[in-house]
């Protein structure tokens, strides 16, 4: 256990009187639940920091894109990948390596992480579509269809990649068994 962890279990056993393994548990408990509090905070300053800049950068603000980017959301999914990187790396300043928190709290990270990836990826393909259906020429030739075919291809993909890292098996080995079935 580090110090944070060592102190909030002594803290448990000592004054409130709990036995050993309950206090080890709250202890992780009360660990995570800071990681946690952490990503959110920094996401909470990332996101009034790109807003206060995406709203001040007038060259931003003059482009093409820029409203189409904006009513997706693009940037503000973008942001979540941040806390995601640093909630990636704090379980080694609470928890020793080798130890179980840290291999649960980073499945969950990449789980969150991959969700993220799928939420950009959905943000670049409706952005792209709103772009395109603006001008005149483009309108003749609708990519709705294509759009939402390739949203359930993400989406498949995402939803296999993700149970692959909740099971911690191979994504090439639950696709072999797809194509078995």
């Amino acid at each position: 256990m580090t110090d944070i962890i060592k102190w909030t279990n002594s803290l448990l056993v000592g004054h409130m009187g709990l036995e050993e393994g309950m206090a080890t548990f709250f202890s992780n408990l009360i660990g995570s639940a800071l990681i946690v509090l952490a990503g959110v905070g920094i996401n909470w300053i990332c996101q009034a920091i790109f807003r206060w800049l995406s709203s001040h950068n007038i060259k931003l603000l003059h482009s093409r894109w820029h409203p189409y980017l904006t009513k997706r959301k693009l940037g503000h999914h973008m942001l979540l990948m941040i806390p995601g990187f640093v909630m990636y790396i704090l379980p080694y300043l609470f928890f020793e390596k080798g130890d179980n928190m840290i291999r649960i709290l980073h499945r969950a990270d990449i789980v969150f992480m991959l969700i993220v990836t799928i939420m950009v990826c959905n943000s670049l393909l409706f952005a792209f579509l709103d772009f395109y259906s603006t001008t005149e020429k483009n309108r003749s030739h609708p990519l709705q269809g294509l759009i939402q075919g390739l949203q359930v291809l993400l989406y498949f993909i995402g939803g296999i990649i993700i149970i692959a890292v909740l099971i911690d098996k191979s994504p090439t080995v639950l696709l072999t068994g797809l194509g078995a079935s």
